[in-house]
């Protein structure tokens, strides 16, 4: 059976930020790979002119639309766009090697420079279009226990973004559909507010001290806590549900003590902890670490 490259979607295209109706329909992929516009996308980088910008094109990477409004949605394109810009993660250290750590998230599609050059957008596919706010609530979530945060304004169906340009940008054609669903703040949505991550620095400085330090103490006594295939599958789900991608290191770390460790099972077992094990709490990875004598 012949595989759809999953950039074949189509969604709207628009010839300025101004145009709302009457948008041309591309496919995804020629708008990620096109050069037509590089030479002002690197003029806009280089002297940050919001008016270059606004001159760009646009499109709408949700989806086809009549009218570039939520409530005229023609076709989902099964895409949910994400920006992660550098002035609301001033935490991160180096900004522009983010994309390192981004791209190893196996449900990212796609992940490239905006426009501006100051973020990236990432395209994640999602299982279920109907329930598009749904899914972004829950990437937001996700991306916050890796101390990344996204801005929850551009949840909306028929959010544009401008064309880009980045020769180094990410494709992952196999990229695993994000099935999550998250609870939507309603209230902060309805009034546009950025939401900035307001539960990295306890997280950080408390369970994440904790479980490193738990990790430390298995590496350092070579000791699998693993044990039997429910014990390790329900480390993994207590870490999914406490850290979301970043704990994938972390299961990793706690696995690869155990004789049949094997890294790409693994990683389809910390997967499948994140989109179906949401029961499972960090108590459940100290619990299994005190009966091995790790009591931190």
């Amino acid at each position: 059976m012949e595989t759809v490259n999953i950039f074949a979607k189509q969604v709207s295209y628009y010839r300025s930020m101004k145009q709302t109706e009457q948008g041309v329909t591309v496919s995804i992929l020629k708008l990620l790979r096109s050069e037509k516009h590089k030479s002002a996308i690197e003029e806009l980088r280089k002297t940050q002119n919001e008016a270059i910008k606004d001159n760009l094109p646009c499109y709408t990477p949700s989806g086809i639309f009549s009218k570039r409004n939520d409530k005229h949605l023609i076709e989902h394109s099964g895409f949910v766009c994400i920006d992660i810009d550098k002035q609301h993660n001033v935490n991160v250290g180096n900004f522009n090697e983010l994309k390192t750590l981004i791209i190893q998230i196996p449900y990212v599609a796609y992940c490239g420079f905006s426009c501006r050059g100051q973020g990236y957008f990432v395209l994640i596919p999602i299982k279920y279009p109907e329930k598009h706010r749904e899914h972004y609530a829950a990437i937001c979530d996700d991306f916050e226990r890796c101390n990344i945060t996204i801005d929850r304004t551009c949840v909306n169906l028929s959010r544009i973004r401008f064309v880009s340009y980045d020769d180094q940008a990410y494709f992952n054609e196999q990229a695993v559909v994000y099935t999550r669903i998250g609870q939507i703040d309603s209230e902060k949505q309805c009034k546009n507010e950025f939401v900035p991550n307001k539960v990295s620095n306890s997280y950080l400085k408390d369970t994440k001290a904790k479980v490193e330090a738990v990790i430390r103490e298995i590496s350092k006594r070579q000791i699998d806590i693993t044990g039997d295939y429910k014990q390790w599958i329900e480390i993994g789900a207590a870490l999914a549900n406490e850290f979301g991608e970043r704990g994938r290191s972390y299961f990793h770390e706690v696995s690869r003590h155990c004789n049949s460790y094997h890294q790409p099972n693994a990683d389809r077992q910390y997967t499948h902890c994140m989109e179906k094990m949401s029961s499972i709490h960090i108590g459940t990875f100290f619990h299994y670490a005190k009966q091995y004598g790790i009591n931190i």
